[in-house]
C-alpha cells in the first residue's frame, strides 16, 4: 500500500461497521463493508458474499484503492485531508467529495481533482516552522461535509433518519484527520 491508504482504509472501514452485510431502509439493495451493490453491482466480492465465504482483505483493499483514493487522489494531498476526501467521497461520491474539497481551496468546483486542486491543497502542507495551515483546511472540509449533509436533508427529508449517523461521520472524521496532522519537530 502506498502512502496513507492503508490508515485511511482501516479507518473509514470503521466508520462502516466493519465487515458485515446489511440492508438500509430505503436502499435498493445490500451493502458489505461499505461497498453499496446497487452502486457497484461489478465487485468481485459479491460473489463470496453469496457464497457465504469471507471476503479476502485483498479484494476490499483493492476496491477501494482502485474506486475511490485513487480518484481523489489520495497519494498526493495532505496529511489529514487525505483521510478526509476519502471518507466522504465512500459515503456520498467523489464528485461530491472533490467539490467539497475544492470549496474549502477556493478552487475551482468541477468535481474532479486534478493537478491545480492538487497543488492548492499541497500549498497547507504543515511548514517548517510549525504552523499548521492545512488544521484550518480540515476543520473548514468537517464544517462544508455538515452542510452537505443538511442540503441533502433539505433536498430529500426522508433521507432526515440517516443524518445523525452522516453527522457523527463527519465529525469522527474531521477529529481524526485533525488529529493526524504531525509537526515537522
Amino acid at each position: 500500500m502506498r502512502h496513507n491508504f492503508q490508515d485511511a482504509y482501516d479507518f473509514m472501514l470503521k466508520l462502516e461497521g466493519g465487515k458485515i452485510l446489511h440492508h438500509n431502509v430505503g436502499e435498493e439493495t445490500h451493502t458489505y463493508a461499505g461497498v453499496y451493490r446497487f452502486s457497484h453491482p461489478e465487485w468481485i466480492g459479491w460473489s463470496y458474499v453469496d457464497s457465504g465465504e469471507e471476503v479476502p482483505e485483498e479484494c476490499l483493499l483493492d476496491f477501494y484503492e482502485e474506486h475511490f483514493w485513487d480518484k481523489v487522489r489520495g497519494d498526493e494531498l495532505p496529511e489529514g485531508l487525505d483521510l478526509q476526501v476519502f471518507c466522504m467521497a465512500v459515503n456520498a461520491g467523489i464528485t461530491n467529495a472533490s467539490i467539497l474539497l475544492q470549496r474549502v481551496l477556493d478552487a475551482t468546483q468541477d468535481g474532479i481533482i486534478g493537478s491545480k486542486t492538487i497543488e492548492a491543497a499541497q500549498h497547507y502542507e504543515v511548514n517548517v516552522l510549525g504552523e499548521q495551515p492545512v488544521v484550518d483546511k480540515l476543520r473548514d472540509y468537517m464544517r462544508e461535509s455538515i452542510n452537505y449533509y443538511g442540503e441533502v436533508v433539505s433536498a430529500n427529508p426522508e433521507s432526515g433518519r440517516y443524518y445523525n449517523g452522516w453527522l457523527n461521520r463527519a465529525l469522527d472524521t474531521g477529529l481524526e484527520a485533525i488529529s493526524r496532522v504531525k509537526l515537522p519537530f
